[in-house]
């Protein structure tokens, strides 16, 4: 006899009809096998069809920042709504955590850009002072690029931001270039 326990096919096919998670990571989270579910899903005819649902249930909660949970779970079966809100609390979380990392990385840039204003430049340190230099810049529009990302103004803006960080880069590489002393 195994002592395995029987998978929650209801909290499965939430999962499943959810769209977030992959079916290996829905089988790892429920102990069961990935064949199971694809082939449980594909006999009940189970959709995967609340994925655009929860992408903007996740967005209209980023854009109000509250990511607050329902603890309500009835006997009864779990409502689509429901099913919307949970997926939608765990995006949210995890979107929420990646602009916390950015934020690191924005800091960090903030720390190089202080260092270097300090530093006097002459013959002996200009090469590593480029090339500091050149690692904040890199630092700050790698930080630059997952903020818009994690905040999704990139949608709203069509490509045009790109273009201009690059430029705004290119000049600033340029600039750090004429800084190097014969």
């Amino acid at each position: 006899m195994s002592n395995r326990a029987k998978p929650d096919w209801e909290a499965i096919e939430e999962d499943y009809r959810a769209g977030v998670l992959s079916i290996r990571m829905i089988a790892t989270r429920h102990n069961t096998k990935e064949s199971s579910v694809r082939s449980r899903a594909r006999r009940n005819d189970w959709q995967r069809d609340l994925t655009s649902k929860v992408k903007q249930a996740t967005s209209n909660k980023l854009l109000t920042a509250d990511a607050r949970t329902t603890g309500t779970h009835s006997e009864a079966r779990t409502t689509e709504q429901e099913i919307i809100e949970r997926a939608s609390d765990e995006a949210t979380q995890l979107v929420m955590s990646h602009r916390a990392n950015v934020a690191e990385y924005r800091e960090l840039s903030t720390r190089i850009s202080g260092y270097l204003m300090t530093v006097t430049l002459t013959d002996d340190n200009h090469v590593a002072f480029t090339r500091s230099l050149n690692a904040g810049i890199d630092v700050l529009a790698k930080a630059i690029k997952l903020e818009r990302q994690a905040f999704g103004l990139d949608d709203q803006q069509g490509g045009t931001y790109e273009d201009d960080l690059e430029a705004l880069l290119n000049s600033l590489e340029d600039d750090s270039d004429s800084l190097a002393v014969p």
